[in-house]
C-alpha cells in the first residue's frame, strides 16, 4: 500500500489511526487518540498498547513478528485506560518501510480487562472487578460468616495476597497470632461480633495497634447484612487508620490541659464578663485576691465590686471604650468581700467578638496596690522634702542678707581706709582684708547655690591675671594664722612673676584657700609648703601643677578617697578634734575638675600630705598689671545713658537716683510695673532698673509685658531685675521673662557699674582704669546709738551733707509713716499686708544696720502663717516701738551726725 493522504485526510478518513516503523516507533496518530494520551510520539508502540486478541500474546508482537499482523483483525488496549479498545489492523507501507494502524474504538469486555493470572477460577467475572476497586479502597474492608470466619479481606486488612487467601475461612483470633497482635484485641472484637450479632446493629469502636514500634489508631465498625427474614447472614468489618486525628486529639487535649493549668495557677488576675458588664468566669487567683468563691462572683455585675464613687464612669470611662476601641488598659479600684480596704488592679481587656453576636471582654489584672500606696509615701515624703528644701532655701536667702551687710559693710570700710593716708603695710593689710571679704562672698554664693556645684553648672570668669601676684596674696591671708601656730610657711615658686594667664582667680584663689586652710589646720608644728611649676606649654597653653605639703597628721590610705565626699572628713575624731563641715576638699576637687584639671594627694600617717592638682590656663601676653597707682571706675562711660528706675521704696528710689545721676545718667523713677510700661510706651530708655516685688504690677509681670510688646526695639530693651534673692529657683525666673541680669541688694557702685557696663555692652578697654590721687579723706566715725549704724548712708551720700540730710528725713519719714500701716494692718489682722509694708521697710533698715529686728523681720515677712495671732501682735508691738526709738534717736542726732 501506499500512503498518498494527507494528515488532514487521514484525520478525517481514519479517526483512529496511527504509524509507525518497522522498529514499532510511533511517528504520527489521530488527534483522536491524542485525545486519549497526552503523547505518543517516539515512544514503543508496546510502551502504550497491550494486544487483546485471544490467541495472541503480548510478547508474540515484535518487529521481526510484526508482518505476521498485516491486514489481520486486531484489538489494541491503552494502558493508561484500559476501558479504552480500538478494534483494527495493520497495513504496510511498502514504499517507505512505514506501517498504518487504524480502526476504531470498540466496547471492552470482561476478559480485556481482568488478568487470567489474577483471577480465581470460581469468581464470576464482575466481581473480579469489584475486588480489585475493593482492594484499592484506603479503608480496611472484611466480610465475615455469622461464625465470625473470614470470606473476604481486601488489601488494606492484609496488603500480602498469600495471606489474604489463608485468611479465608479463619477467624479473627488466628490472624492475630500471625500479625502477633495482642490477643486483648481479637477477645474485645469476639464480644463487640457477639453484640452486633445479638442487637442486629451496627457497633463501633476505637483500636490502638502498636506495629513496628509505633502506635496507629483506627476506627472500625460491625455492621450486620441481613436476609430476607431480617436474620444476620453475614457481618461487615470496615475501618479508617485515624492516627493522625488521634494525635491532634491528643495534642488538643495536652494543650487544653496546660491552658487550663495556666488559667488556674497563673498569678495574674483572669476574667472574662459581657458587655453587660456580668461576669462569666475567673480564675483561682482572682478569686483568692477579693475572697470570693465562684459561685459568689461570677453571674454577678462587675459594678458590684466596685467603690461607690466609681459606679457612676464606668460606662463612659470603660464600656464605651473598649467597645469603641476594642481594647482599654487602667486602673480599676475594687473592693474584696472582707470590704476592709480598697485594691488596686491594673487592667488590660480585650473585646471578643463572635459571629453569634456573643461578644465578651476578656480581663487581665495585676494587683499593684502595694505600688501605689508606695507611691502614695513617696508623693507625701517627696512633699515633704520639697517643703524642707524650700525651707532652706528661705533660710539661706535669709542667712545671705544678713551676711552681706556687715560683709558690704567691711567692704565699704576698706574702700574708706583706701582713701586715707596708709604706708605700705597698711594699705597691703587693707588690700588683703578686702581680698578675704570677696572671696567669703564667693564661698556665700557657692552656699546658696551649692546644686550648682552638684550638677557642674557654676560659670567661670575668663578675665587675665597675674597667677604669681594671685598665689602670693593667697597665701599671705594664712600668714598670721600659721604665726600662732609657729609653722613656717613657704611659697616655692619656680613660675615668673609676670606669668599672666586668663581664668576666674577667685575660684582659683578659692582652691589654694581651702588646700591651705586644711593644711594649717591639720599641722601642729613644722610647715607648709606652696609650690607652682609650669609643666609644659604650647600653642599659647600652660599646664600649671601647684602642691601644697604639710607635716601634719597625715591621712590614712582607707580614708583618701573618703575626704573628696561632701560633708565627710577622715574620721569622727579629726571632726570632734578640728572641726569643719567637710565641704572644702570636696569644692576644690569638683572646681578643678569643672577646669578641665586633676587633683591627687600622697600622706603617711604622721608625717603629713602633699594635695596636688594641675589646672590648664590660656596665656595671656597683651595684659599689663599697672603698680603702685592708684585707681577708681571710670563712671564717666554711662554719661548721658537714658535709664528707667522700677522701685516701690521711697528711699531706695532716692540713693539710686542719686548715685546713677553723679554718674551723668538721665534718671526717672516709678513705683509699680504699670507705671514702667506707660513710661517706656512714651519715651525711649536705654535700660530698666526693674525690682522684683513691686505693688499693682511686679517686675516679673512687667518684664513679661515688655518682652510681648509690637515695637521691637522696646520689647528687647535691655532689663536689669533688682532683688533681695538669687536662688537658682529665682534666677530661672528672671531668665523665664527674658531679664537680662540681675543684681543682689544690697549692692556696691562697683558692682552696679560692672553690671550696666555688660548688660550695655560698652567695651572700651582704653578707660577701664584711670590714674588718680590718693585723697586723704576722713572715715565716718559710727553713730554712738546702738540702734543703727550710719557708716553706709555716709559713704551711700558721698560725704555730701545735703544728700545725707535729705537721707536721713526721707528715712525719719518712711518708718514713721510704715510704722503706723503696720499697727494699723495688724489691728485689722491683715498680715499679707503687714508682710508686704515689713519687705518694704527691711531694705532701708538693712542700710542702717539694725541688727537686733532682724528675726522679727524674718517671721513678719516669710513666716508670719507659723505664728497665732497673740505671737504675731507682740511681734509687732516689739518692731514699732523699736522703729519708734530708732525715729526718735534720728530726729534727736541728725544736726550732729552731719556735722560729725
Amino acid at each position: 500500500m501506499k500512503l498518498t493522504f494527507s494528515q488532514e485526510q487521514l484525520n478525517r478518513f481514519f479517526p483512529y489511526h496511527l504509524i509507525m516503523d518497522k522498529n514499532l516507533v510511533v511517528l504520527s496518530c489521530s488527534n483522536d487518540i491524542l485525545n486519549l494520551i497526552d503523547t505518543v510520539e517516539g515512544k514503543s508502540f508496546l510502551d502504550i498498547f497491550n494486544i487483546r486478541n485471544i490467541g495472541y500474546t503480548q510478547e508474540s508482537f515484535t518487529p521481526d513478528t510484526l508482518h505476521n499482523f498485516i491486514n489481520r483483525p486486531l484489538k489494541i488496549q491503552l494502558k493508561s485506560n484500559q476501558q479504552l479498545i480500538i478494534g483494527g489492523k495493520f497495513e504496510d507501507l511498502a514504499d517507505n518501510g512505514r506501517f498504518l494502524f487504524y480502526g476504531d474504538l470498540c466496547p471492552a469486555t470482561n476478559e480485556d480487562i481482568i488478568n487470567d493470572d489474577s483471577a480465581s477460577d470460581n469468581v464470576l467475572p464482575e466481581l473480579a472487578f469489584h475486588q480489585h476497586i475493593i482492594n484499592e479502597i484506603p479503608s480496611d474492608i472484611a466480610v465475615f460468616n455469622i461464625d465470625r470466619t473470614y470470606l473476604f479481606v481486601n488489601a488494606s486488612v492484609e496488603r500480602d495476597p498469600q495471606i489474604r487467601k489463608w485468611m479465608i475461612d479463619k477467624k479473627d483470633e488466628d490472624h492475630c497470632v500471625l500479625k502477633n497482635i495482642p490477643m486483648s484485641i481479637a477477645l474485645n472484637r469476639k464480644r463487640l461480633f457477639e453484640k452486633v450479632l445479638n442487637s442486629k446493629k451496627i457497633k463501633s469502636w476505637e483500636e490502638k495497634i502498636v506495629e513496628d514500634g509505633e502506635a496507629n489508631y483506627y476506627l472500625r465498625s460491625f455492621y450486620p447484612v441481613l436476609d430476607d427474614n431480617g436474620d444476620v447472614k453475614q457481618v461487615i468489618r470496615y475501618g479508617v487508620n485515624i492516627t493522625d486525628r488521634k494525635l491532634i486529639e491528643e495534642q488538643l487535649v495536652i494543650n487544653e490541659k496546660r491552658y487550663r493549668d495556666l488559667y488556674a495557677y497563673s498569678p495574674a488576675l483572669i476574667y472574662t464578663h459581657n458587655l453587660d458588664g456580668k461576669l462569666l468566669s475567673c480564675n483561682p487567683a482572682i478569686l483568692n485576691i477579693l475572697g470570693y468563691s465562684e459561685e459568689d462572683i461570677v453571674n454577678t455585675d462587675i459594678q458590684n465590686l466596685l467603690p461607690a464613687y466609681d459606679r457612676k464612669n464606668i460606662r463612659r470611662d470603660y464600656f464605651d471604650k473598649i467597645i469603641k476601641e476594642g481594647n482599654s488598659k487602667g486602673i480599676f479600684r475594687v473592693i474584696p468581700k472582707q470590704g476592709n480596704k480598697v485594691l488596686y488592679l491594673y487592667y488590660q481587656n480585650y473585646l471578643v467578638d463572635e459571629s453569634d453576636s456573643s461578644s465578651y471582654v476578656i480581663g487581665f489584672s495585676q494587683d499593684i496596690t502595694d505600688r501605689i500606696n508606695t507611691e502614695k509615701k513617696l508623693r507625701m515624703a517627696k512633699l515633704a522634702t520639697e517643703n524642707i528644701a524650700k525651707q532652706k532655701q528661705i533660710f539661706l536667702a535669709n542667712m545671705s542678707h544678713e551676711i552681706r551687710t556687715p560683709i558690704n559693710g567691711i567692704l565699704g570700710l576698706n574702700k574708706l581706709l583706701l582713701k586715707t593716708k596708709l604706708d605700705a603695710q597698711q594699705e597691703n593689710y587693707v588690700k588683703l582684708s578686702s581680698e578675704s571679704i570677696n572671696n567669703l562672698l564667693i564661698i556665700i554664693n557657692d552656699i546658696l547655690d551649692i546644686e550648682k556645684i552638684g550638677f557642674g553648672k557654676i560659670e567661670f570668669e575668663n578675665h587675665p591675671f597675674n597667677i604669681s601676684d594671685k598665689v602670693l596674696r593667697t597665701i599671705q591671708l594664712f600668714q598670721y594664722k600659721a604665726k600662732e601656730k609657729e609653722l613656717e610657711l613657704l611659697f616655692d615658686n619656680n613660675v615668673s612673676t609676670e606669668f599672666v594667664v586668663n581664668g576666674d582667680q577667685y575660684r582659683f584663689s578659692q582652691i589654694i584657700s581651702n588646700l591651705l586652710s586644711n593644711a594649717i589646720k591639720f599641722t601642729q608644728a613644722g610647715s607648709v609648703t606652696v609650690s607652682m611649676n609650669v609643666v609644659n606649654e604650647m600653642q599659647g597653653k600652660a599646664m600649671l601643677e601647684f602642691s601644697v605639703r604639710d607635716t601634719g597628721i597625715g591621712i590614712n590610705e582607707e580614708d583618701i578617697l573618703k575626704i573628696f565626699k561632701p560633708f565627710e572628713q577622715a574620721s569622727l575624731s579629726i571632726t570632734r578634734k578640728y572641726g569643719g563641715t567637710g565641704l572644702g576638699l570636696s569644692i576644690c576637687k569638683k572646681l578643678i575638675e569643672l577646669l578641665d584639671g586633676s587633683i591627687n594627694v600622697y600622706s603617711q600617717v604622721g608625717k603629713g600630705s602633699e594635695f596636688i592638682f594641675t589646672i590648664p590656663f590660656e596665656r595671656n601676653f597683651e595684659y599689663k598689671e599697672e603698680k603702685n597707682q592708684s585707681s577708681v571706675i571710670n563712671y564717666s562711660k554711662l554719661r548721658d545713658k537714658k535709664i528707667l528706675i522700677g522701685e516701690d521704696v521711697e528711699l531706695n528710689q532716692f540713693l539710686i537716683k542719686n548715685l546713677l545721676e553723679s554718674w551723668g545718667c538721665a534718671v526717672d523713677v516709678v513705683d509699680n510695673g504699670i507705671r514702667i510700661i506707660e513710661m517706656l510706651t512714651l519715651s525711649d530708655y536705654d535700660i530698666i532698673l526693674m525690682d522684683i516685688q513691686m505693688p499693682v504690677m511686679d517686675g516679673l509681670t512687667a518684664a513679661k509685658h515688655i518682652r510681648g510688646m509690637d515695637d521691637q526695639v522696646k520689647a528687647n530693651i535691655p532689663i536689669l531685675a533688682f532683688t533681695a534673692s538669687v536662688m537658682q529657683e529665682d534666677i530661672n525666673k528672671y531668665r523665664n521673662v527674658k531679664m537680662n541680669d540681675f543684681i543682689l541688694k544690697p549692692y556696691s557702685d562697683e558692682l552696679l557699674h560692672e553690671k550696666l557696663i555688660s548688660v550695655l555692652n560698652i567695651n572700651d578697654p582704653g578707660e577701664v582704669l584711670v590714674n588718680v590721687e590718693s585723697d586723704e579723706t576722713e572715715v565716718e566715725p559710727v553713730s554712738v546709738s546702738k540702734l543703727y549704724d550710719l557708716s553706709e548712708i555716709r559713704s551711700l551720700s558721698r560725704n555730701d551733707e545735703k544728700i545725707f540730710n535729705k537721707i536721713i528725713n526721707m528715712l525719719i519719714s518712711t518708718l514713721s509713716v510704715e510704722g503706723e500701716n503696720i499697727k494699723s494692718s495688724a489691728m485689722d489682722n491683715d498680715w499679707e499686708t503687714v508682710s508686704g509694708i515689713v519687705h518694704k521697710i527691711k531694705t532701708s533698715l538693712i542700710h542702717i544696720r539694725v541688727d537686733s529686728l532682724k528675726d522679727i523681720i524674718i517671721k513678719l515677712e516669710k513666716n508670719y502663717s507659723d505664728y497665732d495671732l497673740e505671737s504675731l501682735n507682740s511681734f509687732v508691738d516689739e518692731l514699732c516701738n523699736t522703729l519708734t526709738e530708732i525715729v526718735g534717736c534720728l530726729k534727736n542726732d541728725i544736726d550732729t551726725l552731719i556735722e560729725g
